[in-house]
């Protein structure tokens, strides 16, 4: 893990699941975990936009982020 350590510096999660998806539902718990074990390297900040069941709201996001399906993880390094 040492080799990936100054890779993993400012990296940012923007994770859109639906809470009413199985998919969703059993992805989070080991996102979570993986987040955790990047926290003793670096200091991962996690965007969580939960999506409704029809998958129109919360309008904004799902326009301005071209979301066609949950779960979707955008990783962002530098904030690009």
């Amino acid at each position: 893990m040492d080799e990936l350590e100054p890779k993993i510096d400012n990296i940012n999660f923007k994770l859109f699941i639906g809470f009413w998806c199985r998919d969703s539902r059993s992805f989070l718990p080991r996102f979570m975990k993986a987040r955790e074990y990047l926290k003793k390297y670096a200091n991962p900040v996690v965007q969580i936009v939960a999506i409704d069941k029809s998958k129109k709201k919360p309008k904004s996001m799902i326009d301005n982020y071209k979301i066609l399906r949950v779960n979707t993880l955008i990783v962002y390094r530098d904030g690009k």
